[in-house]
């Protein structure tokens, strides 16, 4: 039995929630919608791995150890149901917790690149020598963009926007980024994860990497090899160019110079790791730490070659 105080009271408290039903209603549609979005997330997450099985099936034929690619693809798919129904955030915004993700140092790397890596003439001279693979790019996917993961100062840019391709600089140094985008360049500030994760299947023509593959540790870096696998169109391919251990000087003493490099990456395991998520490969050398000598002793040349062969490489990973 209500009190006669709480007879008295109850049409008041009713009126009272009468009066905050819009404001109940709000609340509920607002997570509804919340609800729905994070549903369409989903779905379109699982579209695409769909996709890659898809991509998978239909090329039987070039794709080793298919088995093993589509129980990683399932594992894909049941880390994207189980964030969904636990309810958690996703929190790949950025590749790894390295010194080139902490922005306090954005002005100090810029200023390292200026004084060591070389002037923007030669390196924009060096990323010069990649340009017959994309000058031979098949003309009907010719037109689709260029992805540069690390783009910097945007030498390959401005190399890019004076032969007429579409490119695209990806970096997480803003003051890099802004620098590329006031030259009249189109660059994003975002990890190389994030920003091919939000790339549909098939988009993209090239994916290059000039000096970024040792920035990165070897999970994060395989994660991002596989979403280059996704994006990249049959017919085109990827390039990342990086620092040659095998060159003693190099492996042992100049890789060191950059506080930001995780640990050198020999030429056969870079290659190893595009290959495995499917792609078709070559490795290039490049740029010698000091010209060829001729001499009678071949073990003098040999040692010769050892400590100032090529300083660096590039790995080739074509989309067949």
């Amino acid at each position: 039995m209500l009190s006669r105080k709480s007879k008295i009271l109850y049409p008041f408290r009713v009126f009272t929630h009468l009066v905050r039903l819009p404001r109940y209603t709000e609340l509920f549609e607002g997570r509804d919608q919340l609800h729905k979005r994070k549903i369409t997330e989903i779905e379109s997450n699982i579209d695409l791995i769909r996709q890659d099985i898809a991509d998978i099936k239909a090329n039987l034929y070039v794709i080793p150890n298919l088995d093993e690619r589509i129980v990683n693809l399932q594992y894909r798919l049941d880390d994207l149901r189980q964030t969904y129904t636990s309810k958690h955030k996703n929190t790949d915004t950025h590749i790894n917790n390295t010194v080139s993700d902490n922005h306090d140092f954005d002005h100090f790397y810029k200023l390292f690149e200026d004084e060591f890596r070389g002037s923007e003439e030669v390196i924009k001279e060096r990323v010069s020598e990649h340009l017959v693979y994309f000058s031979s790019l098949p003309p009907k996917i010719k037109n689709l963009p260029i992805i540069d993961i690390g783009c910097g100062r945007g030498e390959f840019l401005s190399l890019m926007k004076e032969h007429k391709f579409k490119a695209i600089g990806v970096d997480m140094n803003k003051r890099m980024v802004d620098r590329a985008n006031s030259l009249g360049f189109k660059a994003v500030e975002s990890d190389a994860l994030t920003y091919l994760k939000s790339q549909k299947t098939n988009s993209i023509v090239a994916i290059t990497g000039f000096h970024i593959v040792e920035h990165i540790p070897f999970e994060p870096l395989m994660k991002v090899f596989e979403e280059c696998y996704r994006t990249v169109i049959p017919g085109g391919f990827t390039l990342f160019e990086t620092p040659n251990p095998q060159a003693l000087t190099v492996g042992a003493n100049t890789f060191y110079l950059d506080p930001s490099h995780q640990r050198p990456i020999p030429p056969p395991l870079l290659e190893f790791m595009l290959k495995s998520v499917g792609f078709k490969t070559s490795i290039i050398t490049l740029h010698r730490v000091k010209p060829k000598i001729k001499h009678p002793d071949s073990n003098l040349v040999e040692i010769y070659e050892a400590l100032y062969g090529p300083g660096d490489y590039a790995v080739i990973g074509r989309r067949t």
